[in-house]
């Protein structure tokens, strides 16, 4: 298996990737915003 850095992103407290063995995809897990209670939901192109 070939593993390559598709986005070098430097993280804080809460969030990473996850990947999910059984359906094969690769999910971004980010961290809740305190501040204003929301939060932001993004892709990169390459996750559902």
């Amino acid at each position: 298996m070939k593993i390559e850095v598709v986005v070098d992103v430097k993280t804080t407290l809460g969030e990473g990737p996850l990947w999910d063995v059984e359906q094969e995809r690769l999910y971004w897990i980010g961290s809740f915003s305190s501040i204003d209670g929301g939060h932001l939901v993004s892709s990169l192109g390459a996750c559902p």
